[in-house]
């Protein structure tokens, strides 16, 4: 898997496009989970990030 992170957010494999969210929640999971490989992100984080700061009452329950 290759992540393009700059600029438009694309996920290839292989060379080919891999079908990715429209939605923006769906990108910024994607991009955050690749910048952190390897590492446990802290849904706490991942809830700010997808909802900044104004999540709904079951974001944690979606993440």
């Amino acid at each position: 898997m290759e992540f393009q992170l700059l600029g438009p957010f694309a996920a290839l494999h292989l060379g080919r496009p891999v079908l990715t969210g429209l939605r923006r929640q769906e990108r910024c999971l994607l991009a955050v989970l690749a910048l952190e490989a390897g590492r446990a992100v802290p849904t706490g984080r991942l809830i700010d990030l997808l909802w900044n700061g104004e999540a709904p009452p079951g974001a944690r329950s979606t993440v």
